[in-house]
């Protein structure tokens, strides 16, 4: 997934709250864009703690991802 699309997907997580297939609430955009921010600094701290090679690409995708977040 791209970066733009994944950071995008994460906000709509956190902007719509949806119960048996029916919008129920809505969340504000900036609240969500700040929820989704702290998703993707917790999955980049966990992955800073595996310190595996394939990590360090992993950690700059998500990198972008906050970016994409940030210009939503």
């Amino acid at each position: 997934m791209k970066e733009k699309e994944e950071a995008k997907e994460l906000v709509d997580k956190y902007k719509y709250r949806i119960v048996r297939g029916v919008e129920i609430e809505q969340m504000s955009i900036s609240l969500a864009k700040q929820c989704a921010l702290i998703c993707v600094d917790e999955i980049i701290k966990s992955l800073r703690h595996l310190k595996h090679s394939f990590t360090f690409d992993e950690i700059k995708y998500y990198e972008k991802v906050k970016r994409e977040i940030n210009k939503l």
